[in-house]
């Protein structure tokens, strides 16, 4: 890929010098100001990290983070460091001292914490969102990303949701979620409490272990021909004799029958044959759960699977190649062996992520169509009309667009600094621009580019419809482990090298100068 300088320079101008404010603020820049956590300062940089996070506790107003800094420096004054919550939630801390090994905790509502946490005495910060007047700002039970902000370097985006393999037991049903350390915006780097309400404040935080048995592929055939795979990365056999499996969007539970022994370090299947009730995979998708019985007792340790919609093949798990895992549909069926890395992906694929721009510099995705004939992103699905969405970009209006044959689509972020319609003047009639709400994570996150399915409707409620997606492409991209550092705040952006893998696979990109709206 080469860079068209007059294009991209065109960007730029017509974005102004004030495109600050579409990148990461003054987090994204690398000048320093004497404050303790600039690169010119001498002492370490300061990083943080988000150890606990509480969004949806049976109490609805009780939610809350926990932070704390995880190497380098103290804080003298976090409100000259611009330590803040930004993303699902944003907090301003007050001109106050942070110490490392200080966990500190900021809550949407102080009564309520209070409340909940009569034994508390650490330091709690609050109510977020403290610019906003009337209603407290909740965190989505369905999930987000919460940045904790520095300037200069230092800050980190933690995700959390309630899809697995992410815990069934944070969402909702008592624990907090506690993060284990690595990528924060990977499911497996966390884990749910023991303690039920979690235990803001503390270092001290027990946590259900994992299993070693897991998920690892699903035939879903709806009908009779169904059947589930799994494998066991432990060294001992696992009996999962009398263990449930849990559909929990269509709220059916199985139990494991007896004789069923999952080897160390290999794989084992069930066949529909073998359950006295129906397995029933749907091909629209479905959450799965696996979850530990000793003696017709639930353990609270389990393990999950989100298959998309497969209308063909199987679903499961992929090992990347830097050892981390994704689910997806799967281009070939692989019983009682490794899966192999190839998805049922496609046409549309995430083709460049410019996610942490120097000052100056928009951000932007670009989405490309593979297929021989244009994409239309509305299409009828029995009665009702489904929208292609991309997930990870906040909300964006796809229903009108239809991207060309070989064509791209240039998502930019919504901010009135850019003419829109100067700049698309300057782009290729194959080139489809949109604006988008929300902001690309500097630190790592999940981009999902889905075809509607199916829906359900929900005849408990009017008007509720619960659609089912294809996943067309996914992409967990990262600013750590084997992905390209030139693409972090180096001027350079992630390019797609091969839509054959993953996308969530280092693997699959390159770093080069970008290229919006260039193949």
């Amino acid at each position: 890929m080469n860079l068209n300088p007059l294009k991209y320079s065109m960007l730029l101008c017509l974005a102004s010098s004030a495109l600050i404010a579409c990148s990461d603020d003054s987090s994204s820049s690398s000048s320093g100001n004497g404050d303790g956590n600039s690169p010119s300062d001498s002492k370490p940089l300061t990083q943080m990290a988000c150890s606990e996070i509480m969004y949806h506790h049976p109490d609805s107003l009780v939610e809350w983070v926990e932070i704390y800094i995880e190497s380098g420096e103290d804080l003298e004054n976090m409100a000259l460091s611009e330590l803040r919550l930004d993303g699902a939630v944003e907090y301003n801390f007050p001109e106050e001292p942070m110490k490392k090994g200080e966990r500190l905790v900021v809550t949407g509502d102080l009564d309520a914490f209070k409340k909940a946490y009569p034994d508390f005495n650490g330091r709690l910060f609050g109510p977020w969102n403290n610019d906003n007047k009337g209603e407290v700002e909740k965190l989505s039970n369905g999930g987000d990303v919460i940045s904790v902000k520095l300037r200069g370097a230092g800050d980190i985006d933690c995700s959390f949701d309630n899809s697995p393999p992410w815990p069934s037991l944070a969402d909702g049903a008592g624990s907090s979620l506690v993060f284990l350390g690595g990528n924060a915006s990977m499911p497996n780097n966390w884990a749910a409490s023991k303690k039920n309400g979690g235990n803001p404040g503390s270092s001290e935080d027990e946590v259900y272990a994992p299993l070693t048995v897991r998920i690892n592929e699903v035939a879903p055939t709806d009908g009779s021909e169904d059947w589930i795979e799994f494998y066991n990365s432990g060294k001992n056999d696992v009996d999962i004799s009398g263990w449930l499996l849990i559909a929990s969007r269509r709220g059916d539970t199985l139990s494991i029958p007896e004789g069923s022994i999952v080897p160390a370090e290999s794989y084992f299947v069930l066949k529909q044959e073998q359950f006295e009730d129906d397995l029933l995979l749907l091909k629209r998708g479905e959450n799965l759960y696996l979850r530990e019985y000793v003696n017709g007792t639930w353990t609270l340790s389990e393990t999950g699977l989100e298959y998309p919609a497969t209308p063909s093949g199987t679903a499961g798990i992929l090992e990347l190649s830097d050892g981390s895992l994704m689910q997806g549909s799967l281009k070939k069926a692989t019983p009682e062996k490794k899966n192999v890395s190839e998805l049922l992906s496609g046409p549309l694929y995430v083709n460049e992520i410019f996610y942490n721009p120097p000052e100056g510099q928009l951000e932007f995705i670009e989405i490309i169509n593979t297929a021989d004939s244009a994409v239309t992103l509305s299409l009828p699905i029995g009665s009702k009309t489904g929208v292609w969405e991309i997930s990870g970009l906040g909300d964006s209006d796809l229903e009108t667009l239809s991207i060309p044959a070989g064509g791209l689509l240039l998502m930019l972020p919504d901010t009135n600094i850019l003419d829109l319609e100067a700049y698309a003047a300057t782009l290729s009639k194959d080139v489809v621009l949109q604006k988008y709400s929300g902001k690309i994570s500097n630190r790592g996150e999940q981009i999902l580019v889905k075809e509607p399915y199916a829906f359900v409707e929900d005849l408990t409620k009017p008007n509720a419809i619960d659609w089912c997606y294809r996943w067309s492409d996914v992409v967990l991209y990262s600013d750590d482990g084997l992905w390209s550092e030139e693409a972090d705040g180096m001027g350079m952006s992630l390019h797609r090298a091969d839509y054959s893998m993953p996308g969530s696979d280092p693997g699959a990109w390159t770093a080069n100068l970008p290229t919006p709206g260039e193949k």
